[in-house]
């Protein structure tokens, strides 16, 4: 079970040297990574967490604990 960010985290600052193109490239790369990961499995499954950034457990709790419940009920 792979849960994927649906709010991209804020852009570097602009000190870092890091373009704008560079950032929504760089979350186009992860969101692709996140899918690669849940295809590792035959039985991987990817979910978006809408509303939630990179910290999903406390954005959305919910989600977290009902792709446990899933993983565990699919485990039995």
């Amino acid at each position: 079970m792979v849960l994927s960010h649906a709010v991209p985290p804020p852009a570097f600052p602009p000190e870092l040297g890091v373009t704008p193109e560079d950032h929504e490239r760089y979350e186009e790369v992860w969101q692709e990574l996140q899918a690669e990961l849940a295809a590792l499995s035959t039985r991987g499954e990817r979910r978006i967490a809408e509303g939630a950034g990179h910290m999903i457990h406390h954005d959305r709790p919910d989600l977290v604990v009902e792709a446990i419940r899933d993983v565990a009920e699919a485990a039995r």
